[in-house]
This record gives C-alpha cells, structure tokens and sequence, in this order.
C-alpha cells in the first residue's frame, strides 16, 4: 500500500526466508517491522497489519501496539486504517475496530458465519463482509448510529463480497448473478441502493477500488472470456485494453482518474500498468525479470507494487511520476529574540533551524529573506522561508526575528541585579543609565555602564559569584556598544 507521502508498506523475506512487515520512505528506507505483513498506511504514516499472527499499529514516534486486546485465543489482524487513526480488521471470525484512544468495538455479524472488515474511510464508516441466516457472505456497512447494515445482494444471486469503499460511504465489489454458476458481477453500493455495473460483454466482473468521485477500477470478461481492466465513470464502463496480451486487471484508482494493475504482453509476460485518459496503458516495465504488478497509486500518480529481477526474485517498487502538485513542507523556527550586539542591530544565524522536505524529491533547499547571518536591525524584522520542487511545486513560511535595543536591554539588566550584591546600588546604577537613554546622553550611559562594571568586578568571588559577574559585565558591555560607546 501506498500514502500520498510516498511511503509504502508491504512485506519482505528475511535472510531466513520468513517474512517480515516493513515501512519505506524516499530518504529513511526500508524498516523492519518484525515478522508478518503492513497491510495499509495513513496520510500520518501509521502503519496496521499482522505480527506473529496478531494485529498490530506501528508509527515512527510510538514504535508497534498489538492490537489484539480481546479476551480468547485466536489469530488477529489489521487490514485498513484512516487517516484519525481508526483500525479496522478481525480477531477469530469477528470484524473489529480499534481507535487511537485504546477502545476495541466488535462490529457483530449478519448471522452465524462471522464477519470480517475491509475498509474504513475518513467519517469512521466500516465495510466489510458477514455471513447471514442464509448465505455464508453478505456485504455490509457500519456506522456508530445504525450498526452493521446488510447490502443485500444482485437479482439471482445470494452471495455479495466488499473489497472498497470511499470517503462519500460508496461501497465496491463484486456480488453473483445466479445461485449455482460463477457469473460474479461488479456492484456499487451508493446509500441504500445496489447497482449492478455490468460487463464488458462477458458474464462476469469485480470492482477493486472507488475513488472520491465515484469512478470504480476493477476487471471484466470480454464476449470471448478473457478478462480486461475496465474503469467504470459517469454511467459508462471504458475498456482499458491490454499491453499486447490476451488479458488485464486494474486494482486501483487515484482521485485523477488514474488506474493501475497489471497486463500480459505480446510476449506472455505480465507487466503493471498506469492508465489514464490521455495517455491510455502504458507499461510500467520491470526490474529485468518477466513480472511486475502494480497495486496502488496515491494523489500524486506514484504507483507502488512489485516486479521480478532477472534472477527471478521479486522486489518491491515504488513508480514515481512527474505528475506531482503535492509541494514539499517547510520547518521553520518559533519567533526569536536576540540582543543587539551594535547600534546597526546583529548578525542572526538560523541555517540548522530551517528545511524542507518534497514527499517525492526528499529534501530540498530553502531561501529565507533575509537570508540567515544578514545583519537584523533592531526590532522586528520578518523572514520569510520557500522552497520549491523540480515539478515547480512551492511552499512558504515565516518567522520573526525581534532583536532588542539598548532600553530593552537595560530593563533585562535591572532585573537581573535585583537582590545581587549588598544593598541595591547595582540596580541604581542601571536605572541612571535607563534615564539617560531615554533622554538620549548616551556618553553618560556608558560612563554609568563602566562605573556599574567596576563595581561588579570589585564584588565577583566575594559577594557575587565569578560566573554570574561575567556574565553582567558581558551585558552591560554589549549594551555600550549598542550605545556606540
């Protein structure tokens, strides 16, 4: 599976041969998740799927949760998680949902056979599949308000399977036509009612995936019984043909209209595929073996899956497109305030407090105006950071740096003489020089500064200590400099 951020999860052999989860990301790599598979991520990079044959959540700040929190035996697993956070899956044969606060709902079942869950969108709702009184599955929807609701099935069949669902509740799969014989149609489910998508002339079909306008990716038969990858939109179904070969099957849609899966070629090898309006099918190749299929695609076009190598073994890939309008995200820095260390202000350093990060390129450079080590005049001064992509994609933040003057700076000294030394004449000395500022001596500001200075050298490692006294001395010497003394 695959974010928007261009982080894929999956699964991958060790060198044991056993299989473990991991997480990629452009820049950080491959994380081992420990054994099992990561069967879906979030927009936040929360990864679910199953460990040692229990459910688990993993993220990059709180490491892995197993989920499998009720009582009994059994085996666990995660299959899809939103954007909140929300986990859905099964434990045993009961669909489950597992939210960021600890709580675990059992969704129920339709009847004796058990339930599992598939999907889970942005408002909470859940799709999966239940056995009922009379069939051994049933497609269903549930909402905290209304529980489990059965979908029902097409005219002359009993049996109906949920494979996807959208933000808007849109639920796809594929349902039978008949009691007896394999004549599976895709359907779309669209608040209460059950639509039969039809075929591209053969006798059956499935939907694999939704996106947020309602257009479903998935494979139908041909009138001659091969299958083809078939979008349907807008009331029609467009067969998306083939890479040469006798078959195709899409298994994913992005929100562009974009589709991916896999195709057989002239050669009778299978490639993945992306498909689009303009472009038609377009193979995606391989990595140099005679396999690959492609399995998601996320808003930005990058299209994730696995190819084979020439040896044979199969990787995981990760198709990245120059088709990307996600710009990348800057840090910058909270406000900052620093003295001024002349009457033209300082010099403020703020490199290693600024980046920027492309979900597709990684990092990238940043230009701040003004740019960090320029010379800030006293006051505020706002910098304005942006950084930009290779597809042309900019992003932009902001700070202020507020550097203080000399009367700022004099009534931070004042505060820190109150109740230093004997009697309080460290911090009468500071306020004569205050008023003579005010009223623009600043000769006789600095003479009083370099009297405050003599006093604070006489009392360091007796009344005060040698550090604190260094440190008033420091200050009060910066400030006549401010005061071009």
């Amino acid at each position: 599976m695959l974010n928007d951020a261009g982080q894929v999860v999956g699964m991958s052999t060790d060198i044991s041969g056993e299989w473990h989860a991991f997480s990629w990301t452009r820049g950080g790599g491959m994380v081992d998740l420990g054994l099992g598979r990561s069967n879906a991520v979030n927009a936040s990079g929360q990864v679910v799927g199953q460990s040692d044959w229990h459910a688990f959540s993993w993220t990059q700040e709180g490491g892995k949760r197993d989920l499998h929190t009720l009582s009994g035996s059994g085996v666990s697993s995660a299959v899809a998680v939103n954007d909140a956070g929300w986990v859905v899956g099964s434990r045993d044969t009961r669909a489950l949902l597992w939210t960021p606060e600890g709580g675990v709902t059992d969704l129920g079942a339709l009847g004796d056979y058990g339930s599992e869950a598939v999907a889970v969108n942005t408002a909470g709702q859940v799709a999966g599949n239940s056995g009922t009184p009379t069939s051994y599955r049933h497609a269903f929807l549930w909402t905290h308000e209304e529980g489990m609701v059965d979908l029902g099935t097409l005219p002359g069949g009993n049996v109906a399977t949920a494979i996807a669902m959208n933000d808007a509740g849109q639920i796809v799969g594929y349902a039978s036509t008949h009691e007896y014989l394999a004549r599976d149609h895709a359907f779309v489910w669209d608040r209460g009612t059950l639509t039969d998508l039809g075929t591209l002339g053969g006798d059956r079909s499935a939907a694999m995936d939704i996106n947020a306008s309602g257009q479903v990716a998935g494979y139908s038969t041909i009138e001659s019984g091969e299958f083809h990858a078939v979008l349907w939109t807008e009331g029609r179904q467009i067969d998306l043909g083939t890479l040469g070969g006798a078959e195709s099957y899409a298994s994913a849609v992005n929100d562009a209209g974009k589709v991916v899966g896999h195709s057989t070629t002239a050669s009778g090898d299978r490639h993945a595929f992306a498909w689009t309006q303009e472009e038609g099918m377009v193979d995606l190749g391989t990595l140099g073996g005679r396999e690959s299929f492609a399995s998601a695609v996320n808003t930005a076009g990058d299209v994730a899956g696995y190819a084979s190598l020439p040896e044979g073994n199969v990787h995981a890939v990760l198709w990245l497109f120059t088709g990307d309008w996600v710009a990348p995200e800057i840090t910058v820095p909270a406000d900052k305030t620093v003295p001024a260390t002349s009457p033209a202000g300082t010099t403020v350093d703020f490199e290693k407090e600024v980046w920027a990060v492309d979900a597709v390129e990684g990092a990238v450079p940043v230009t701040c105006t003004p740019a960090s080590g320029s010379m800030f005049p006293i006051g505020d001064t706002p910098v304005t950071c942006s950084a930009a992509d290779t597809a042309g994609n900019t992003a932009t933040a902001a700070f202020t740096v507020h550097v203080k003057g000399a009367t700022e700076q004099l009534a931070d000294l004042k505060q820190a003489v109150e109740g230093v030394g004997p009697g309080k004449s460290l911090a009468v000395k500071v306020g004569i020089a205050e008023r003579f500022v005010a009223h623009g001596k600043n000769q006789a500001a600095c003479m009083t500064l370099t009297a405050f200075n003599l006093e604070v050298r006489a009392l360091s490692g007796k009344k005060i200590p040698p550090q604190q006294a260094a440190s008033l001395r420091a200050d009060a010497n910066r400030i006549k400099n401010v005061l071009g003394c």
